[in-house]
């Protein structure tokens, strides 16, 4: 009998990174009670929610800890073999109880970013979708599969931790999959880049 070999290959796989405890405790409270004290608006990809997005300020460089983004984000680029990317814009976002993330994407940037001011438990989660549209169209039906597995989640949920960022494609589709926040004031920073 002729033996044989087998090879798992994970075609184009698409990079998330996410980081724990990117400041202490303490720094992050200072920064939640800052950022409660500033103007917000509507956004028109939060219900029940605002944030700073309509103004030209960028909150990173404010709070001065846009360098410690910064050097996350050149993690990213190593491990993608992107050249250096840089910090376009950046804002924040502040939920109430019962507030919902539209689905979006972030158009014009190429690398995005969501850093967990305050967050935990009661927090929606932040989901994003399978972006192989025939992943949905092959395997959306239950009943075919046995379980699911990274080849046929149509979705991938972060559970939302005080102090974790997350950095992703800025073109992959997210938001809080019309699972409600349940977090008081429940406080995110999110940032584009681009090519430097």
């Amino acid at each position: 009998m002729k033996s044989y070999s087998s090879f798992k290959v994970d075609a184009f796989p698409t990079l998330i990174m996410q980081f724990t405890n990117v400041l202490s405790v303490n720094e992050l409270n200072n920064i939640f009670n800052i950022l409660k004290t500033k103007d917000t608006s509507e956004d028109s990809t939060l219900i029940n929610g605002k944030s700073c997005f309509n103004n030209s300020e960028s909150i990173l460089e404010e709070l001065g800890i846009s360098d410690i983004i910064q050097e996350k984000i050149d993690d990213y680029c190593r491990e993608i073999k992107f050249k250096k990317l840089t910090i376009t814009n950046s804002w924040f976002s502040i939920q109430d109880i019962g507030g919902l993330l539209l689905d979006h994407i972030h158009s014009g940037s190429v690398i995005s970013g969501v850093f967990y001011i305050n967050a935990g438990e009661l927090s929606s989660p932040t989901v994003f979708e399978n972006p192989n549209l025939l992943n949905n169209f092959n395997f959306s039906d239950p009943s075919t599969l046995t379980g699911y597995s990274k080849y046929t989640s149509q979705v991938m949920r972060f559970p939302p931790n005080t102090g974790d960022l997350l950095l992703f494609p800025s073109w992959l589709r997210h938001g809080s999959e019309y699972i409600v926040n349940k977090k008081k004031d429940r406080t995110i920073i999110s940032f584009n880049t681009e090519w430097e």
